[in-house]
């Protein structure tokens, strides 16, 4: 159950996903990133010759990585109070252990 979690938060991937889907996303990668690599040297360029386009671009980015952020923190609570109810479920059966010698 805590796997799920961590998918969600982009840690781990899913086993159906890595397994059954690795070869073709990374044959449809190589054929993207081919295509894309001119407007990726273009859009490098813009960046360290153009300050507009860089604070444009940093603003885009810090953007992007507060809404990640966000998201990864509200899951991680969710983690953080799956596990509090888990331990709170096995509380009595850890109680009612015999002491170990």
């Amino acid at each position: 159950m805590v796997e799920i979690y961590y998918i969600r938060m982009g840690q781990i991937e899913s086993y159906g996903r890595r397994y059954l889907t690795h070869f073709p996303r990374m044959m449809w990668s190589i054929f993207a990133n081919t295509i894309k690599l001119p407007a990726h040297i273009i859009s490098e360029y813009r960046y360290d010759t153009n300050e507009k386009y860089r604070e444009k671009i940093d603003a885009l980015d810090a953007k992007a990585k507060a809404k990640e952020d966000a998201k990864t923190s509200q899951i991680k609570e969710q983690l953080k109070e799956f596990i509090r109810q888990d331990l709170e479920k096995e509380q009595p059966a850890l109680k009612a252990l015999p002491p170990e010698n």
